[in-house]
């Protein structure tokens, strides 16, 4: 029965669309008036503009120019997250670059490194050439003499040993170096004979390895109150520290007053064995105008 209702409302709208055409009433309305009858008969409702039946809102009507639009805006929005986004992977991308190449100079200077290093080590050794230890026929060598100085810094008389080349002349200045003792040492450690330096120096000397010097080994435990090592403790090692001021005091004047020395820090050398070691470095960095 609806569907037959639905039938004859249409009828009638084609009819009226008639008279009107037939009146001049123009072919716009009836076009609209066609349009609507043929809405209402597929839907049942009369709504056929897009209006709701019973109100007033009207649903949006998306154009071609619309979704044109929304597409472009998307495509906008995109860029611009596109374009936060690039920043950030460049700069990711530089540092990551800058780190391999951070790790290609490390690599490269660990190579230079290795073989400096491995270069070095055939240079060095921890004993000298053994024709530079021994005795050699047809060479003369030195020995070592006991002195005697008055040091005022100790305020006692104090034992040095020199050794001077053994074509030691008073016309001819001869460099210094200064070679001090280990803790619990005195002047004579150094001297010994097992130690080689008279042997060495004489050697190296007729070889013209060496150029021609006065070696000076002192006794550098330098106190007023202890004449000898007590202990390895602070009180001690203070007293091996005083040796700076026996050294520039008393011991280098000595020298220079009864050797034939070329004076200067160029012609003046300091070095040592274990602690005297370490006062070589303090006395050689706290003067460095007087050790070259």
């Amino acid at each position: 029965m609806k569907r037959k209702g639905l039938n004859m409302k249409a009828a009638c709208a084609v009819f009226l669309v008639s008279a009107m055409t037939a009146c001049g009433a123009g072919e716009t309305a009836s076009d609209a008036l066609t349009e609507k009858a043929a809405q209402q008969e597929l839907t049942g409702f009369p709504n056929v503009s897009g209006t709701e039946a019973g109100t007033d809102r009207t649903e949006p009507v998306i154009t071609k120019e619309a979704e044109q639009e929304e597409e472009k805006k998307i495509e906008e929005n995109k860029t611009e997250e596109t374009q936060e986004v690039m920043p950030e992977a460049e700069g990711t991308m530089k540092e990551t670059l800058e780190e391999k190449e951070q790790q290609e100079e490390t690599s490269e200077t660990k190579e230079e490194e290795g073989s400096y290093m491995e270069q070095s080590q055939k240079k060095l050794a921890e004993m000298p050439p053994k024709e530079v230890r021994i005795v050699q026929e047809g060479i003369d060598y030195a020995e070592f003499k006991k002195y005697t100085y008055y040091s005022t810094t100790a305020e006692r008389d104090t034992r040095v040993n020199v050794l001077l080349p053994p074509d030691y002349t008073e016309e001819k200045e001869y460099p210094v170096v200064y070679i001090l003792h280990g803790y619990y040492d005195n002047e004579d450690w150094m001297a010994r004979p097992i130690v080689g330096i008279s042997t060495m120096l004489s050697n190296l000397y007729a070889s013209g390895e060496a150029e021609e010097m006065i070696v000076v080994v002192p006794y550098i435990y330098c106190s007023k109150e202890l004449a000898y090592c007590t202990g390895m403790d602070l009180t001690n090692s203070l007293n091996y520290d005083n040796f700076i001021n026996d050294l520039t005091t008393d011991l280098m004047p000595f020298i220079e007053s009864n050797f034939s020395v070329a004076k200067g820090r160029e012609n003046t050398a300091i070095t040592g064995f274990s602690m005297g070691g370490r006062e070589s470095l303090f006395i050689g960095f706290s003067h460095p105008e007087l050790f070259g």
